[in-house]
């Protein structure tokens, strides 16, 4: 055996470990601020900065203030923005066609961003939620939402007890038809199992 080995694992060679440099050089993981991405909700309307309310903390911006989040990223360094469109309900349709809109509000929002000529990437979202009347990111054809396939679709419900609730959810997962489909069939069952 290598002598350098035999005191192996009660002793272990760290060498790599004494200084500084060599530690930032040999980590598996760094996060800095280049990694971050900032998500922005954006909003129909004039001057609008109204809090989420399932996220608080966190706003919806007009198009017109969108100078301020620019500005707040780029004073924090931040290399990338990621646009999340609140479609107002009168636009969204059973289709999502407002996402095909060249004047819906990312259009609107990635021109008003792009003309500042800022040193900003900006990431879309092109899933059609935003923009569907039922909220799913496929369409509905014969009454049952069709897939591209590659999608995590979360179906829930309410219902006066678990047990309600979950019939009705897993009745709404049979109506989602779309190629190699798979569902959890355990959801809940400890629920119902404790009664």
């Amino acid at each position: 055996m290598i002598r350098y080995l035999q005191n192996f694992p009660s002793s272990r060679l760290r060498r790599n470990r004494q200084s500084k440099w060599i530690r930032n050089l040999v980590s598996e993981n760094s996060l800095s601020v280049n990694d971050l991405i900032w998500p922005v909700f954006i909003c129909d309307g004039i001057n609008i900065k109204e809090e989420v309310i399932s996220m608080p903390g966190v706003y919806r911006y007009s198009i017109d203030r969108l100078n301020e989040v620019t500005d707040q990223a780029l004073g924090n360094k931040l290399n990338l923005i990621a646009l999340f469109p609140n479609t107002p309900n009168e636009k969204k349709d059973k289709n999502g066609s407002e996402a095909l809109n060249e004047d819906n509000l990312v259009c609107k929002a990635l021109k008003k961003i792009k003309d500042q000529s800022l040193n900003l990437g900006i990431m879309c979202d092109v899933a059609l939620d935003p923009y569907t009347s039922h909220g799913h990111d496929g369409i509905i054809k014969n009454n049952k939402i069709v897939s591209n396939g590659g999608r995590v679709i979360a179906v829930t419900s309410y219902g006066k007890n678990v047990e309600t609730s979950l019939k009705v959810c897993y009745a709404n997962v049979e109506k989602i038809t779309f190629e190699k489909k798979e569902f959890r069939k355990d959801i809940g069952k400890d629920l119902i199992t404790k009664k």
